[in-house]
């Protein structure tokens, strides 16, 4: 039997399975309508299951933007440390002389600006937290979405198969690229960290010099310094 022939036979075969399936439709129709409506019924749950499986695969999520995100939160808190080292510069070189009282002026705005840097360390450590945490958080649900498409792979039709593999090398590229984002955070917080430490005993040692080594304008300044605290304290 020529291919020809073979074709044709599949042909009629399949005329033929139609013709009897729209038979019995007509009969379940005419004398079983409620099985025909639950037939219909289940068809349409199938069919709507199968689309919106086939839906989620084939609606990415814009893996490029949370990338592009977290860089450019990570790049954000480099330049807001860099812009902190270079204003601390310039206290670094300032030298406490033992009972200086001419230079109280300088003392006391050096004190003011090493814990307004202090102050900026912390809220520089909190900012790499917060955003720590976030990508922290993409990257969570970046790793169940990978796990949800390795499992859809070993069990779907091969066209979702296919999609669902395409889909999880691009979500595998935008978990290391995460992984890669919060090691980077991590040294910023570490460095923040050790910054805000540093500044903050950097800030005590210049308090206590201008106590014991500025006379009576440093003592008296001292004495409004602890009751500004001790006011805040109790507020």
């Amino acid at each position: 039997m020529g291919a020809a022939a073979q074709w044709l036979v599949i042909v009629v075969l399949v005329l033929l399975a139609i013709s009897y399936a729209i038979q019995g439709l007509v009969w379940l129709f005419e004398n079983e309508l409620v099985y025909f409506i639950l037939g219909i019924i289940a068809v349409c749950t199938l069919a709507v299951a199968y689309y919106r499986q086939g839906r989620s695969v084939k609606t990415p999520v814009d893996t490029k933007a949370i990338v592009a995100q977290a860089h450019q939160a990570e790049q954000r808190l480099v330049e807001s440390r860099r812009a902190l080292e270079r204003e601390a510069e310039a206290l670094k070189s300032l030298r406490l002389e033992v009972r200086d009282e001419v230079n109280f002026e300088v003392y006391r705005q050096a004190h003011r600006e090493s814990r307004i840097i202090a102050d900026r360390w912390y809220k520089h450590k909190r900012s790499a937290i917060e955003t720590r945490n976030g990508i922290s958080t993409s990257l969570s649900k970046m790793r169940e979405k990978k796990r949800s498409l390795d499992q859809r792979s070993s069990s779907s039709s091969h066209i979702l198969r296919r999609r669902s593999s395409q889909e999880a090398l691009g979500t595998q590229s935008v978990i290391d690229s995460l992984y890669g984002a919060l090691s980077s955070l991590n040294g910023e917080v570490d460095r923040g960290t050790h910054s805000l430490t540093s500044y903050n005993q950097q800030t005590g040692r210049l308090r206590d010099h201008i106590r014991d080594n500025c006379g009576p304008k440093g003592a008296r300044w001292f004495a409004q310094l602890e009751e500004r605290k001790n006011r805040i304290i109790d507020n």
